[in-house]
């Protein structure tokens, strides 16, 4: 069976500058978002992305701020109409870094959050295609 797996890669608590700042912080240090060497990543973070983006960042994120809650509401609003009009299993799955996420796991705890290819297989889709 086909299905639709919908990422998200996650959002600040809330468009406030200094949850935007927590979050771009959580969010660029990680190893697969930057694929650059720890120091020299966390310095670039530190040293010339934090201490500028997050009040730009913030007015992008007041623009786009549902009264719902953040851009992930989105999310489910596409995945509702996505598996009406297809009839077909949609999953969505949130990073490490998505405001929802950090809510349900701490950081020493096992994820909560099955992978998306188990959350596929728990829906009945067998067969992955990138598109």
């Amino acid at each position: 069976m086909d299905g639709v797996l919908l990422v998200n890669t996650g959002s600040p608590d809330s468009p406030a500058i200094a949850d935007v700042r927590r979050y771009l912080d959580e969010f660029l240090v990680d190893e697969r978002v930057l694929d650059y060497p720890p120091l020299l990543r966390r310095g670039l973070v530190h040293g010339f992305i934090l201490p500028r983006r997050p009040v730009t960042s913030a007015t992008a994120y007041r623009a786009i701020w549902w009264d719902e809650g953040s851009p992930q509401v989105i999310s489910r609003r596409v995945q509702k109409v996505l598996k009406e009009e297809l009839g077909m299993p949609v999953i969505r799955f949130s990073s490490p870094h998505s405001a929802l996420y950090r809510r349900r796991a701490s950081p020493t705890a096992p994820t909560p959050w099955p992978s998306s290819r188990d959350s596929a297989a728990n829906a009945g889709c067998s067969r992955r295609r990138r598109t």
